[in-house]
């Protein structure tokens, strides 16, 4: 295209804000024009980042500003060489400063946390070249605004940063592990599930356990935090925080040693909370399977629980029975009506139980079946059967 074409764009908004409104066009072939004129614009840096921050700030189209945060995200980190590089230092100032500003300013929490990804990714990079220092000190005034949107957003980029950039937060540690456990007690629950994920973060990404160690205080408040947004009816929130402590118990199982009854105890709870989601409890039971399976990196630290065994047995035997009663279950006699009448709990239980076989053993699990049979007497025809089956496996 001319370069009075690309002028046109990149000198008027609105032009500029209709090929936005073509890039994210469902007709293919609109939309391969608009990616060929966004290439064109490309080739200026400064004013292809200047209208994608115009309407990432301006626009009164939501869709319009959460595509540009993509956009600059992508424009700033992913291309070789990236826009940032090719761009002049005004721009750069610009661009951090208003990329700042938007975690305080942009009301939709959709756009905020495409933002936030931009501006990990971008500190990511900078802070390699030590280009970026200021954005802890930014980070941290944000933490500590009270304004809990802000707050958010900040922990939401220090738990990127905790990923991307561990080296360099090493040296603040100190500082940081003091202010992450006073957002833990926060308010607002979605100040602590941002807290909490910066600590799960770092505890995965710390090499060295005594930096670790610093962590361990977190824990109970951790749990609290789960317990809150269970309480709130918030399981959306809930299971992120489960797959948060799951990679936790599999990393460093024993980072929770200290803490293991308490942590066992808010799993099993949530495991056999038949009121709760079947994805939450799942996610609470592959916690507690993540930790049986811990031999090598904790040997035997689940075992030494009193009733562990047979209350986790217990509890995913729940699971497995969790099965509609089909009569053609019982005059079938081929596997094809094996799965009849199975509900979403099934498929997990019978995953984690042949988990825990495995990581547990025969003998630890056979004392268990057999006096979960015997106490079961009055179960169903049904479920009987099934755990007689599953015996018989084992």
């Amino acid at each position: 295209m001319s370069a009075a074409d690309v002028q046109a764009i990149l000198g008027n908004p609105q032009n500029f804000e209709l090929l936005v409104q073509q890039l994210l066009s469902t007709d293919n072939a609109s939309r391969k024009h608009a990616e060929t004129v966004y290439e064109a614009l490309k080739q200026h840096p400064d004013g292809c980042l200047q209208q994608l921050l115009r309407c990432l700030r301006q626009s009164e189209q939501v869709e319009n500003r959460s595509f540009c945060a993509i956009m600059l995200r992508k424009a700033l980190t992913q291309t070789e060489p990236t826009l940032y590089t090719q761009s002049s230092p005004q721009m750069q100032a610009a661009l951090k400063t208003e990329l700042m500003k938007a975690l305080v300013e942009e009301q939709q929490k959709g756009v905020v946390h495409k933002v936030c990804d931009t501006v990990s990714e971008l500190a990511a990079d900078l802070l390699d070249k030590n280009a970026w220092p200021e954005i802890l000190p930014h980070l941290q005034e944000l933490i500590s605004s009270n304004n809990p949107a802000a707050m958010e957003a900040a922990l939401l980029i220090l738990a990127n940063l905790a990923s991307y950039s561990t080296d360099h937060l090493r040296p603040h540690l100190g500082g940081l592990t003091p202010v992450l456990g006073s957002c833990l007690a926060h308010s607002s629950i979605d100040v602590q599930v941002a807290a909490l994920h910066a600590c799960c973060n770092f505890i995965n990404s710390l090499d060295d356990a005594h930096e670790r160690d610093l962590f361990q205080p977190m824990i109970v408040p951790m749990l609290t935090a789960l317990g809150r947004c269970l309480s709130a009816s918030d399981e959306s929130n809930a299971q992120d925080v489960l797959e948060l402590l799951i990679e936790v118990a599999e990393s460093y199982p024993k980072f929770m040693r200290k803490n293991l009854q308490e942590v066992v105890s808010a799993m099993m709870q949530i495991t056999t909370a038949a009121q709760l989601e079947s994805p939450t409890r799942s996610l609470a039971a592959e916690c507690l399977v993540t930790l049986c399976e811990a031999r090598d990196k904790a040997p035997g630290m689940v075992r030494r629980l009193p009733n562990f065994v047979p209350t986790l047995f217990d509890a995913l035997m729940n699971f497995l029975l969790d099965v509609d009663d089909v009569p053609d279950w019982h005059r079938g006699d081929t596997d094809a009506y094996e799965d009849d009448g199975a509900n979403e709990l099934f498929d997990a239980g019978q995953e984690f139980l042949d988990r825990i076989a495995i990581a547990l053993g025969g003998k630890a699990l056979v004392p268990a079946a057999g006096e979960l049979e015997e106490n079961g007497l009055k179960r169903s025809t049904y479920h009987m059967k099934t755990l007689q089956q599953y015996k018989s496996l084992h």
